[in-house]
């Protein structure tokens, strides 16, 4: 369960107890059989089959053993041998289908819920899913750089500037105009609207356009002019 440990065999009817922290054998033991299957328990208990034969050794990582802890027969060959997890089963899957047996001492009493919860309901699976997502994704695609946000994008700014600077910018002014009244008959008031609003446009485009030809306007961006400097005081009021 903790991921330091490795069980082998071979064609010699030999066991290896490999610890792979030190990659070096810590015991070798000898089987009546060669075990075509071998599986650690949570509390490691090796389980391990030979023919139509499954045989269970208790702490093979903690020092020499001399008998196994359980047998077990099966009228079939062995296939597949697989400890339940937080049970005290093992399953053991042969040619006549599939047989389970107890195994006391072989699964962990108390598990973590953090860790690895049996019994999570479905909201509680579906957030553990998107946390080991998360965990996979490099905090740089996720976070947000302090300094991008703080930081000014010169070429953008003034981009910006000179756009401003192509628009026109003139106020036009207000222009006041009422029609004559006319004779009784001849005029509405509806009619005079739309003179005063024709007149006041017309008036209103040639000023526009008359402040283009003489007004000279100071853009964003440029330099702005530096202030008369006066010796006396009072040349300020010279004409």
């Amino acid at each position: 369960r903790s991921g330091t440990y490795l069980a082998t065999s071979s064609v010699d009817r030999s066991i290896k107890i490999w610890d792979i922290r030190a990659f070096k054998p810590l015991h070798e033991y000898k089987v009546g059989h060669g075990a075509s299957q071998i599986r650690f328990s949570q509390r490691n208990l090796l389980g391990v089959s030979a023919g139509n034969i499954v045989q269970i050794y208790k702490d093979p990582t903690k020092g020499e053993i001399s008998y196994p802890y359980m047998k077990h027969d099966t009228f079939k060959t062995v296939s597949q041998i697989q400890f339940c997890p937080y049970e005290d089963v093992l399953g053991i899957g042969h040619g006549g289908g599939f047989s389970s047996i107890l195994v006391p001492g072989s699964g962990e009493p108390n598990f973590d819920a953090l860790e690895a919860n049996p019994y999570q309901t479905t909201k509680q699976r579906r957030e553990a899913e998107v946390k080991m997502l998360l965990d996979k994704i490099s905090p740089e695609l996720i976070t947000i750089d302090g300094d991008a946000l703080t930081g000014v994008d010169a070429p953008t700014m003034q981009e910006k500037i000179e756009e401003r600077n192509k628009q026109i910018f003139l106020k036009p002014v207000n222009i006041k105009f009422d029609p004559r009244n006319k004779m009784k008959g001849k005029g509405g008031s509806a009619k005079r609207h739309h003179i005063r609003k024709k007149v006041i446009e017309e008036a209103r485009i040639s000023n526009l356009k008359s402040d283009l030809a003489t007004k000279e306007t100071r853009r964003e961006g440029e330099v702005k002019k530096p202030p008369k400097v006066y010796k006396n005081v009072l040349d300020r009021f010279k004409q």
